[in-house]
């Protein structure tokens, strides 16, 4: 920032921030997507859990498990040929394995 008398002035808060390295930089926008995506799937996938389970923490539950498995394979899961798709399955997979437990088949 210059004065009009042409002086510098050097401010820390109008200093650029550090550069982030490009590993770090992929890493923020690899959970900017997931969470973007979660976001925009989670009241379908959470709607879907309750009519299924019956029961809304249950459902909630269910949902956080398949946002989970998302978060820990989400480079796998960006290599599907459909990213939804491959998150539904997981969210199915997730609440049969939860009504078979329940019904004691195991």
């Amino acid at each position: 920032m210059s004065k009009p008398d042409g002086l510098q002035i050097h401010s820390p808060a109008l200093a650029a921030p550090p550069p982030a390295s490009s590993a770090r930089v992929a890493r923020r926008r690899e959970n900017l997507t997931l969470d973007a995506f979660y976001t925009y799937h989670r009241k379908l996938w959470l709607r879907y859990a309750m009519l299924q389970v019956g029961d809304r923490a249950q459902a909630a539950q269910l949902v956080r498990a398949v946002h989970a498995q998302l978060a820990r394979d989400w480079e796998h899961v960006l290599r599907q040929q459909s990213v939804p798709q491959y998150a539904w399955a997981a969210l199915k997979d997730h609440v049969h394995e939860w009504l078979v437990a329940r019904a004691g088949y195991r």
